[in-house]
C-alpha cells in the first residue's frame, strides 16, 4: 500500500476547530511516529510531533490507512489512548466518537504500536 494521510479534527474549548494532517508512510514500522503538519498536508518530511496552539480536545480522526494503530504520546509520555485505524475510516460513519482533551503548548506525537500496511 502506498503511504496515506489522515486528518486529526480537534475543537478548540473557543470554539474554533482546527485540524492536524498526519502522514502514514507505506509499512510504517512499530515504534516510528507520525509525520504532521498543521498547515497543509503532512508529508514524509513533515516534523513527527505538533505543539497544541490552544485549549482543546480531539473529536474526530479519518484514517488513510485500511488498519493499524497509534498511540497518542503527550510531552513524552505514553497516554495509553489508542487510535485504531480500521474504525476510523473515511467510509465508516459509525467512526468512534472521540474527546481526548490537550492543553495549551503540549507536544503530541503519535506513535505506531501495531504496523501499517505494506
Amino acid at each position: 500500500m502506498a503511504a496515506t494521510v489522515n486528518t486529526m479534527y480537534f475543537n478548540g474549548t473557543d470554539g474554533v476547530p482546527f485540524s492536524v494532517s498526519t502522514y502514514n508512510a507505506a509499512s510504517g514500522a512499530v515504534g516510528t511516529y507520525l509525520n504532521c503538519d498543521q498547515n497543509q498536508v503532512a508529508v514524509a518530511t513533515s516534523p513527527d510531533n505538533f505543539i497544541v496552539p490552544k485549549n482543546c480536545y480531539l473529536s474526530d480522526v479519518i484514517a488513510g490507512a485500511a488498519t493499524g494503530t497509534v498511540e497518542i504520546v503527550s510531552n513524552g509520555k505514553s497516554t495509553g489512548i489508542f487510535i485504531d485505524y480500521a474504525s476510523h475510516g473515511a467510509t465508516n460513519a459509525g467512526r468512534p466518537k472521540l474527546a481526548i482533551p490537550f492543553a495549551k503548548g503540549t507536544e503530541v506525537r503519535f506513535k505506531v504500536i501495531a504496523a501499517l500496511p505494506a
